[in-house]
């Protein structure tokens, strides 16, 4: 069953967009990975909330790259964005009924 993974950023445009840009580019031949986009928020006010959605074909494939990014000790250049003070989390996963 294909999960959408959305992970919550706050930061500035330049550094979210750079970030991103790096983090695709790593992520290419994730396998499993089926899509990934980075959103901005339109309705925030200061113009710094983003949203990455990850479209995964499976809840496997997306824990497997996530133990994986853990045990590498989370290198990724949108890490130091992830807003940690989001209530619920700084990501959602969601699976299709």
């Amino acid at each position: 069953m294909a999960v959408l993974v959305l992970v919550h950023y706050r930061g500035p445009a330049e550094a979210v967009r750079d970030g991103y840009a790096r983090t695709a580019v790593q992520m290419a031949a994730t396998p499993g990975l089926l899509g990934v986009e980075l959103l901005h928020g339109e309705a925030d006010g200061d113009g710094e909330r983003w949203v990455l959605a990850m479209r995964w074909s499976d809840a496997a494939a997306f824990e497997a790259w996530e133990r994986e990014l853990r045990r590498q000790g989370h290198p990724s250049p949108l890490r130091p964005f992830q807003d940690r003070d989001r209530p619920g989390g700084h990501y959602e996963v969601f699976a299709q009924p």
